[in-house]
């Protein structure tokens, strides 16, 4: 059935109750009505890049699981193989639950407490708390990565995020921006119903800048970034306070806003990274030139592309930019040498990336 599906235009106020999990601080655990509006969504633009390589994420479309999710939140036997939650309680949504016992449950797939919407990959999503607007709530979940990253690699990172909608019991009546991904060296994941708190980094190293809206589509998020440490761990939510996060309301603009995004098809994959030692050569339909006496790098595409070259240092700090519409791209690296650098070229074909190293 498509996502769409029974979005009018308009919807009359209507009584529903909020189930509280089994811990009583989740938004919401109280009597409220929801007179709700039919809203537009938008889709946030994100860059397709073509990986090869090995997803790092472990069960990153949700499909595995030991036990049959049968009530809300992210507790042991509720929950995907491999994931955890980091911060109060998420939640976890497959196609199995509505067949225990004939009976429909809250976290089925795809009509559940917290919306209608069928998964992007497979039978299974999680869903977040990513923002309330009267108080401070936030959700994650979280991952330990098949291999921990390496320091000096690009990484290509997306998931799929859905602004939840029309569920049996819960709702959600606004949306947020700021959802994102972040890294981490050491875990927060609760084994338990409690665990230690996540505090905001008001960071994170993917993050949507625009409000997410969308309701009927799964809109993909995605960026590239170089990993500065060995990182081992993934944690997925809204890592920014409410003072850094914008938010829209639905309905009243005094209401308290609840803004649940479900989650799947979590990847992050390495950039394979073309060794050069810094003599002119040439690879992957690029032509590399390094002028060590007056600290020039040229780098020109053999079939006349635009690019755009961006340099860093090994532990991922920009050092230039540099972006032509010629297919040809000069930088002038100065006192920058000599070291480790990283160039990563962008093209309309793709994405490669150099690593080298330059001597005096």
């Amino acid at each position: 059935m498509d996502a769409s599906w029974n979005r009018p235009t308009s919807f009359p106020p209507e009584d529903v109750y909020i189930q509280c999990s089994m811990r009583n601080d989740r938004p919401g655990c109280e009597r409220l009505r929801r007179p709700l509006v039919y809203m537009l969504g938008f889709a946030l633009l994100g860059c397709l890049v073509r990986c090869e390589a090995q997803n790092l994420v472990p069960n990153g479309s949700f499909e595995e699981y030991e036990v049959c999710p049968f009530t809300m939140g992210y507790l042991q036997g509720d929950r995907p193989l491999h994931w955890s939650s980091w911060l109060n309680s998420p939640d976890y949504f497959n196609t199995c639950a509505g067949e225990l016992a004939g009976v429909d449950t809250l976290v089925d797939v795809p009509l559940n407490a917290w919306s209608f919407q069928n998964a992007y990959d497979g039978d299974g999503y999680s869903g977040v708390f990513a923002f309330q607007s009267n108080e401070y709530y936030r959700e994650h979940v979280g991952v330990e990565l098949l291999s921990p990253l390496e320091i000096g690699s690009w990484y290509h990172v997306s998931l799929r995020a859905n602004l939840a909608w029309q569920g049996t019991l819960t709702y959600t009546n606004g949306a947020c921006n700021r959802l994102g991904v972040l890294f981490t060296i050491t875990s927060n994941a609760w084994q338990g119903t409690e665990g230690p708190f996540f505090a905001d980094r008001n960071f994170a190293h993917l993050f949507t800048t625009e409000v997410l809206t969308d309701t009927a589509d799964w809109v993909l998020v995605s960026g590239d970034f170089l990993a500065d440490s060995a990182y081992q761990y993934m944690v997925i939510g809204n890592f920014f306070d409410d003072g850094n996060v914008t938010y829209e309301s639905f309905t009243d603009p005094e209401a308290i806003v609840l803004a649940y995004y479900l989650i799947d098809s979590v990847n992050v994959h390495v950039f394979p990274l073309t060794g050069w030692n810094g003599d002119d050569g040439t690879s992957d339909g690029l032509v590399c030139r390094l002028d060590k006496d007056h600290g020039i790098l040229s780098i020109s595409g053999t079939d006349g592309e635009p690019l755009a070259v961006t340099l860093h240092d090994v532990l991922g700090r920009p050092l230039a930019y540099r972006t032509m519409g010629s297919g040809s791209v000069v930088v002038q690296l100065g006192d920058r040498i000599p070291g480790i650098l990283i160039a990563r070229v962008e093209r309309t074909s793709g994405v490669v990336c150099y690593r080298f190293v330059v001597e005096r």
